[in-house]
């Protein structure tokens, strides 16, 4: 954001923390947690989960990308 002069408010550093780094994590220790209950191998599960997480938080990001080139 500095590199590209845009401004750091709270929408668009809340969207970036929340939208990136929060829905990933929910969603893989929630996974976790099921995958525990049922006795299933958390490496398994974990490996299961990745690949969708990765492709929400893509989806996020560019949803994001224009917000972060507002200007004003």
């Amino acid at each position: 954001m500095v590199v590209g002069g845009i401004a750091g408010n709270l929408m668009s550093l809340g969207a970036i923390d929340f939208g990136l780094l929060v829905d990933g994590a929910v969603v893989m220790v929630e996974g976790l947690a099921h995958a525990r209950r049922h006795d299933e191998p958390l490496e398994e599960a974990a490996a299961g989960l990745a690949r969708p997480v990765f492709w929400s938080v893509l989806v996020i990001l560019l949803v994001y990308v224009p917000v972060l080139t507002l200007t004003g």
